[in-house]
């Protein structure tokens, strides 16, 4: 009887062992499960994104590198290519000062004068005696026009020849108004260099007396018309 119960109870035994192991792999799931709850996979959605450059409408990655910007290596504008290919001066032509008038009434013209100068004067002696002495002046300075060659490439590579009028750069001139007895600059006027550019002037002297008028300049014409008060 004894030996019965015994086998009875082995079996019993390794049937809640084997119902044990069941539920533990049950419980567990399959392979690589971690709650025994069917596993479902997450696709993740990538959202590629494009820079778009305000510069030049390139378009390139967001992040990759060596993406083209539309602009160079170093981020400024190419400079367009400019060579001269020929530069021609215009000499400065003088006017009759005939048709010059004093630029204020009631004045009475007393000298006048006009010259070329090439890194030359001219000078006008005159006395005043009715003060004010007022010098009209109008300069004329040579004319330079350049042929260039011009390369546009911040567009486009097309070729242009054009011509560049203007001021020589080397056209001066000044006018003073010099005491003669002590030598002292009075007033004095300029063209070019630190000076005005204007073409047209006027110089006003207050003091009775003997003047030097000077004029002195290179590539440029003056021309003076002195007057004092009328009578």
């Amino acid at each position: 009887m004894s030996l019965r119960w015994n086998a009875v109870l082995c079996v019993s035994i390794g049937l809640v062992a084997i119902a044990f192991v069941a539920g533990v792999l049950f419980l567990a799931g399959p392979p690589g499960g971690s709650t025994g709850q069917a596993h479902t996979a997450k696709t993740s959605l990538v959202t590629k994104t494009k820079v778009l450059s305000s510069s030049a409408g390139a378009v390139s990655p967001a992040g990759s590198s060596g993406g083209s910007t539309g602009q160079n290596d170093t981020g400024k504008t190419p400079v367009p290519e400019t060579k001269i290919l020929s530069r021609t001066s215009g000499g400065a032509v003088l006017q009759e000062t005939m048709g010059m008038h004093p630029s204020e009434p009631n004045m009475t013209v007393i000298a006048k004068t006009a010259a070329n100068l090439s890194y030359s004067g001219n000078d006008i002696e005159v006395v005043v005696t009715n003060p004010p002495l007022l010098i009209d002046l109008m300069v004329i300075p040579e004319t330079m026009t350049d042929t260039k060659w011009y390369v546009n490439r911040t567009l486009t590579r097309k070729e242009e020849i054009v011509q560049v009028s203007g001021v020589s750069p080397y056209s001066f001139a000044e006018v003073s108004v010099i005491e003669k007895v002590t030598g002292r600059i009075v007033a004095q006027e300029g063209f070019g260099r630190d000076n005005s550019v204007d073409l047209t002037r006027a110089i006003k002297v207050y003091e009775p007396g003997e003047y030097l008028v000077q004029l002195y300049g290179n590539e440029v014409a003056v021309q003076a018309l002195l007057s004092t008060r009328t009578l």
